[in-house]
């Protein structure tokens, strides 16, 4: 005796659907104050992003000040120089920070607003990145796109 299933093939097969997750109502951008416009967020950061933003992140993610610091490129001596005296990040800051803050924002959404799944996922390797964690590629522009890119293939349920 053999046992069949009168669901096709395709339906058994274990898929990520993004569309049975419910989103939350406020996004990781919000949070941290970022816009998503891109004509306002350039303006924000060529006039400088508020250092705090680094302790407001590792609050949603709940990790430290100089994690987060060490995740947007920002040397840990340059983020407690700059936290000390309560300046603006540099322009090259700002944009590295936007950059990465839309990946991770991407990455919250994809978990419901759930930061904590979303690091966990960021800090397993990926198939679809060569088995590279998507934490480890957001050091450069192409890999931040990567990692979206990636995101966007899981939204949309592409198999990766």
């Amino acid at each position: 005796m053999t046992l069949t299933s009168s669901a096709p093939r395709a339906q058994r097969a274990r898929v990520f659907d993004p569309s049975l997750i419910p989103r939350s109502t406020r996004s990781f951008m919000d949070q941290m104050g970022l816009p998503k416009n891109r004509l306002k967020a350039h303006k924000l950061i060529t006039e400088g992003i508020d250092v705090g933003i680094v302790e407001r992140a590792a609050s949603v993610l709940q990790a430290s000040p100089i994690d987060i610091a060490q995740m947007v490129s920002i040397d840990r001596n340059t983020y407690r120089r700059r936290e000390k005296a309560g300046t603006h990040l540099s322009v090259e800051q700002g944009a590295r920070i936007y950059q990465v803050f839309e990946v991770l924002d991407a990455a919250i959404n994809l978990f419901s607003g759930d930061a904590q799944a979303a690091m966990q996922w960021m800090n397993q390797p990926a198939l679809a990145l060569d088995d590279v964690q998507p934490l480890s590629m957001l050091s450069t522009p192409a890999g931040c796109d990567a990692v979206l890119t990636l995101i966007g293939r899981l939204e949309q349920g592409v198999i990766v």
